[in-house]
Parts: structure tokens; sequence; C-alpha cells
């Protein structure tokens, strides 16, 4: 028998800009942040109790596209959001 719920989420079906501005979000909050502290946010701001391989692998690219774009700078492996 195959159980489905509305409330389990798929870290691959995640769109980009989700991760994006669950990311920006967690910086807005805690205004610097360790990559782990930020994955573990948006992990749970997106409604994720567990953070698995998946999951940490999206939001970890997010975060390194996002410090490539010079939206957020990592500063001695502090996150913060560009001024």
């Amino acid at each position: 028998s195959a159980v489905t719920s509305l409330s389990l989420r798929d870290a691959d079906m995640l769109p980009p800009a989700e991760i994006a501005a669950a990311v920006v979000a967690a910086l807005e909050a805690s205004h610097a942040a360790t990559e782990g502290d930020v994955v573990t946010a948006v992990a749970r701001s997106l409604g994720f109790k567990s953070t698995g391989d998946s999951l940490r692998t999206r939001i970890t690219a997010e975060i390194r596209r996002l410090v490539a774009a010079g939206r957020i700078r990592d500063e001695n492996q502090m996150l913060r959001l560009s001024e």
C-alpha cells in the first residue's frame, strides 16, 4: 500500500528560487551565520524536519550560486548578505 501525504516534500522538486529566498530570509534574520546553520534554518523553513544529503546538497549549491552572484558573501566561514 502506497502512502502519500501533501506534507511530504521532495528536495529534488524544490525550485531554486524558493531555496534562494529561504537562504536570504535566514541571513536577514540572523545577519551572519555559518553555512551549516543556514542549511539547517533553510531546511526547517521549507518544512523539512531533517536535512538529508539531497536537501543539504541543493541548499549548499544555492548558497554557492548566491555567493558567486554577489548576493551574499562568505567572510571567514560566516555568510552575510551583501550590502
